[in-house]
């Protein structure tokens, strides 16, 4: 039962705590006065009692509450907790939840012992019930959206991979895309959204998986299964998506095109001696692209944006027309119109053919015309484009309609296709890329058969350099595949190098000799020996030693000077041995380093000591040995 409040009660014969006055007032007490004592010390009484049950009720209920409240916190918000659970695991957490609070409720209002406890309990329980509760749908909800869309874009992701496998087959495409389409209606209408947002759904989710596919095949280079399925699906696809993917594919055919012709024409100007002839590569191009020939080449399909100022209507177009646009696109990039032109008109009904100032019996007005802006052009390039597309169009017209100059094409002749030749005067921008690729290939094969030579001329001068005998060596000159020339040089050179004093100077011969016998090396460790010894103040060098140091310098100055005419030779009998000045500042050298000066503080005092004792500054700096110098390994840095 629920307690509003607590209403005391005493006997019955009592009214608010006042005994009832019997007929003799004086029975107890004067006047009753007794009586009144006794109510009112039973009112008091009764309101201590009932404060304390309050006040236990409280506590027990309380202490329940926050028990409660530990275990639901755990429940939900845990390590383990409902609302933690993620995608399909937290289905039915909405129902578990409901099952666990009330079984929770139970358990503790069965340890408050009596209903009037377990009513106080359920008042302070249930709001905080409800909001668990709220947040445990909402989370399932939203978890099941998060896996509804998991399970949708995993089979999406599947129909992509599966448009990637079978891009070659038409038949199992269109499965595909068939089953893209189902899987985008159920996941929209689950959704709840309108037709239209379903509709582009369906586009864009078809579109992602030939993007892919196409992308594949022209990455394969299969340009020809990349080409069907730009025309199979060219009006399931996202239009602007067409555009680029025909486009870069038109460009990718287009270059390689160019660069077939231009390997072709590099090929024919390859001499005997496997150089390129790029003299006679520039006049082979002019010849065959120059401005001064036509060329006959097929048709590259190429999609021709729409001005949005105009609106053009391609729709109702004459279907046959409608699917030659890429075709004529491809002509006109190919002319090097492609990037500017725009269609700007298609079918006309009579008022808007009438606005636009068409004549009455206009093509338009049957979707059998075209109107495409190219810019600004001359009177040439005008005949070009008349010359070009009369064999394919009745009415090849470049006037103004009302909307600015324009190309009209109307009257299709229903034959072109993408082995129809066009016969240009010239394609400025073939011209331009098959010039720039055989420049490009000619540079690469000359570069690389200057590398082959000068490789092979050096493994040849190792073999001849290494020949035992001059016989030897010259048998392999001959057997090269040098020029007669660099023969004649080679040989003479191995003749004066293995023979030497036939062809040598005096001098030369001398020094030679002097290489040769070994006396180079042995005078080389003489004065890296005399540096060591002059560092070393406590070694005192004797006149002898000294003259067979000087002799060493001599004969090595004299090698010098005659190996490098700039060689300046330097005296190397300066001997410092006994100067005080130059003992005292070998001591001062070791006493900086010792205490962490760098090479460039030692240097500089080297310089400030040698100019005031005219001390030879280069040679006390070329034989301090400066690795040895300090406490630090490897010495000053």
């Amino acid at each position: 039962m629920k307690f509003s409040q607590y209403a005391e009660q005493v006997n019955p014969n009592t009214i608010q705590g006042q005994v009832q006055r019997p007929g003799d007032l004086n029975s107890y007490g004067g006047n009753g006065a007794g009586y009144e004592a006794i109510g009112r010390g039973l009112g008091a009484a009764n309101e201590a009692v009932f404060k304390q049950m309050q006040n236990d009720d409280i506590a027990a209920v309380l202490d329940a509450s926050n028990a409660m409240n530990m275990e639901l916190i755990n429940f939900f918000n845990g390590e383990d907790g409902i609302l933690g659970r993620q995608g399909v695991n937290a289905e039915g957490s909405l129902k578990e939840s409901e099952d666990f609070i009330n079984k929770t409720f139970d358990k503790y209002a069965s340890t408050l012992g009596n209903e009037r406890r377990a009513q106080m309990l359920r008042q302070k329980f249930n709001p905080n019930a409800f909001n668990y509760l709220r947040s445990a749908a909402s989370h399932e909800r939203k978890q099941r959206q998060i896996a509804d869309d998991n399970r949708f874009n995993t089979a999406a992701n599947n129909n992509i991979s599966n448009m990637l496998i079978n891009y070659n087959d038409l038949d199992a495409m269109n499965e595909i895309i068939k089953d893209t389409s189902t899987l985008v209606q159920i996941r929209g209408e689950q959704k709840g959204w309108d037709d239209e947002t379903i509709m582009r759904a369906k586009i864009a989710a078809v579109t992602d998986g030939l993007k892919v596919a196409i992308g594949d095949a022209m990455s394969k280079e299969d340009y020809n299964s990349a080409d069907t399925l730009l025309r199979t699906y060219k009006d399931i696809i996202d239009p602007n998506v067409y555009t680029t993917l025909t486009n870069s594919l038109a460009k990718i055919r287009l270059e390689n095109v160019y660069y077939q012709t231009a390997y072709n024409i590099v090929d024919k100007c390859i001499g005997a001696d496997g150089y390129v002839d790029e003299a006679k590569l520039s006049q082979m191009i002019d010849q065959d692209f120059g401005p001064e020939n036509d060329i006959l080449e097929g048709i590259v399909p190429y999609s021709i944006p729409i001005s949005t100022g105009d609106n053009p209507d391609l729709k109702n177009l004459n279907p046959e027309l409608k699917d030659s646009l890429d075709l004529i696109g491809g002509i006109l990039n190919q002319m090097g119109f492609g990037n500017v032109a725009e269609i700007t008109s298609g079918y006309r009904d009579k008022e808007r053919n009438t606005r636009a100032g068409g004549v009455p019996n206009s093509n338009h007005i049957t979707g059998n015309a075209v109107d495409i802006y190219l810019g600004n052009i001359n009177a040439a390039q005008k005949e070009r484009l008349k010359k070009v597309f009369e064999p394919y169009f009745g009415e090849v017209i470049y006037h103004n309609a009302g909307s600015g100059d324009h190309l009209h094409l109307g009257e299709y002749k229903q034959n072109l296709s993408p082995n129809s030749e066009i016969s240009s005067p010239f394609n400025p921008q073939m011209y331009k890329q098959v010039r720039q690729l055989a420049k490009a290939r000619a540079s690469d094969i000359n570069n690389a058969k200057k590398q082959e030579i000068a490789k092979y001329k050096e493994n040849l001068a190792l073999q001849i350099n290494t020949a035992p005998t001059e016989a030897e060596a010259v048998r392999l000159i001959n057997d090269s595949n040098l020029s007669n020339k660099e023969k004649i040089s080679l040989i003479k050179a191995q003749r004066e190098v293995r023979n030497p004093a036939n062809y040598m100077t005096t001098a030369d011969k001398t020094m030679w000799e002097y290489v040769n016998s070994g006396n180079y090396n042995k005078d080389l460790a003489l004065m890296e020996e005399y540096n060591n010894r002059a560092m070393d103040s406590a070694d005192e060098i004797t006149p002898a030693q000294q003259q067979k140091y000087d002799k060493a310098a001599r004969h090595l100055n004299d090698y010098y000077a005659w190996a490098n005419p700039n060689y300046h030779t330097r005296d190397y009998k300066q001997d410092y041995s006994n100067n005080q000045e130059y003992k005292q500042m070998l001591s001062d050298i070791e006493y900086m380093a010792e205490r962490g000066a760098s090479k460039n503080e030692i240097t500089e005092y080297v310089q400030e000591i040698a100019k005031e004792n005219d001390f030879d500054e280069q040679y006390i700096l070329d034989t301090i040995m400066w690795d040895k110098l300090g406490k630090i390994e490897g010495g000053v840095k």
